[in-house]
């Protein structure tokens, strides 16, 4: 773990703590437009374990209210979606319910999240439309990394279109937005009945 130890010193310090944020913020962004273009230019020919080790990096520069989690026991579910309004109604909204959640910005975000807890996160919330990597892309390498992951695809497409982007990747079910919390909690609920061993 040297990469671990040689990131550690620059959080020691409160004063340079902003400093390197920004430096990360900055970061996070050009290598953001770096996958799109892989992605735009050479998708077929990116494989899951050049994406995964891309999120890996991106893992340093994500939202750090993700980081030292604690689960507490609860159930924990990974929101992916690029819109800050439904994350925070989601997060806001499973909290209330009893879960833990972890927010993913898009889907490089997601696979380095998933790679950290993977072992913690019950379901993943994944939106279809994303940038830098898409929803369909998000979840084939999901599968890839485990493929027992219980994923709900979310999207204001037809559910014909939905089916369409995934092409034969099975996830767990759909929700069309706009959806309820209730209906959001009975897609869990119907998750964690049909497959009571994983949680």
């Amino acid at each position: 773990m040297l990469l671990f130890a040689n990131i550690q010193p620059l959080f020691k310090g409160s004063s340079d703590l902003l400093n390197n944020l920004n430096k990360f913020t900055t970061t996070h962004r050009l290598f953001k437009k770096l996958v799109w273009a892989m992605r735009t230019l050479c998708l077929p020919y990116l494989s899951s374990f050049l994406l995964q080790f891309l999120a890996f990096i991106s893992l340093f520069v994500i939202n750090f209210k993700n980081m030292n989690l604690q689960t507490s026991g609860k159930k924990l579910i990974l929101i992916v979606d690029d819109d800050p309004l439904i994350q925070d109604t989601l997060e806001n909204s499973l909290t209330t319910y009893n879960y833990n959640t972890l927010v993913a910005n898009d889907g490089i975000e997601a696979i380095a999240l998933y790679a950290q807890y993977r072992l913690e996160i019950s379901v993943v919330l994944v939106d279809m439309m994303m940038p830098s990597l898409d929803g369909a892309t998000t979840i084939r390498v999901l599968k890839a990394m485990n493929t027992q992951t219980s994923i709900v695809a979310m999207s204001g497409l037809s559910l014909y279109e939905i089916n369409h982007f995934l092409n034969g990747i099975n996830v767990d079910d759909f929700l069309i937005k706009p959806f309820t919390i209730q209906e959001l909690l009975q897609v869990l609920q119907a998750i964690f009945t049909l497959k009571p061993g994983r949680f």
